[in-house]
């Protein structure tokens, strides 16, 4: 019941569904709105599987989707044109032959994981498998806890940084760290925590994940900061601060009035 009438909700006036003894009786209103509206439900699945090749690193052309989805090659065009705003905020642009995306590796990921797990789910999300987190943790269950830096990062959006990654990797798609990016992150404890896992990701998935691969794991995840541990960040700025001048930027801008009832020492 609740199916159709979601059905009757979206389609509004350009349906009738009409609910009888034996069934339900449809008939078109509208076609043209109705066609409108059917498009576009289904521009949303065709673009969700054509975002799902990406990732899994089998990319299709245009004129082979166009086939597999019945479509002209014009409209799957329209369809990612749609789209293009989007993956151009994320400094990326969209090839036809394949149809894959073209930028930076980050850019790539950024995208992959906010459209993965920042964005509602839906039956085409790609989930980190279970035994992914049973390896983590049965590798590192008497070392978790205690971090040295610390982080906001959700426990669930670690396992979609780290899948993502060995997705990548796996497909020959690589990240550069600034080497003295690199240098500071090799010496870090929590660091050489996440790079124990090396060998049991290689072990249970045959996915290598370079050093360095890690070190952008681990970069992703701490630098979403925490907002109730003080020493963490004070330890956190006094490692990775690469920007001169930004103590005195943090004191100008506490310097305004309306701080003047918080404790600015512990903010700066």
């Amino acid at each position: 019941v609740k199916d159709i009438q979601a059905i009757k909700n979206y389609f509004g006036e350009t349906i009738e569904l009409l609910s009888l003894y034996n069934g339900f009786r449809f008939d078109e209103r509208n076609r043209i709105k109705y066609q409108e509206k059917k498009e576009a439900l289904l521009e949303n699945e065709v673009l969700f599987e054509i975002i799902g090749t990406i990732f899994w690193g089998q990319p299709v052309a245009l004129a082979e989707l166009a086939h597999q989805y019945s479509y002209a090659e014009s409209t799957l065009r329209r369809f990612l044109a749609r789209i293009e705003p989007i993956v151009a905020s994320y400094r990326l642009s969209l090839t036809l032959t394949p149809v894959n995306f073209k930028g930076k590796e980050a850019d790539i990921r950024k995208f992959f994981f906010d459209f993965y797990y920042n964005s509602e789910q839906t039956p085409h999300t790609i989930r980190p498998p279970e035994h992914l987190h049973k390896l983590v943790l049965d590798e590192l269950s008497n070392q978790l806890g205690e971090y040295e830096l610390g982080t906001g990062t959700t426990v669930s959006a670690f396992y979609y940084h780290l899948y993502i990654t060995m997705i990548r990797v796996q497909h020959n798609h690589f990240v550069t760290v600034p080497e003295w990016l690199r240098t500071i992150d090799y010496q870090e404890k929590d660091f050489q925590l996440l790079y124990s896992l090396q060998d049991r990701i290689n072990q249970a998935f045959e996915i290598y994940l370079p050093k360095e691969e890690f070190a952008w794991i681990h970069l992703s995840i701490i630098a979403k900061r925490t907002i109730d541990r003080s020493d963490q960040e004070i330890r956190f700025v006094q490692r990775f601060n690469c920007w001169a001048g930004i103590e005195q930027a943090v004191s100008a801008y506490l310097s305004d009035p309306f701080f003047e009832q918080w404790d600015t020492e512990l903010l700066g």
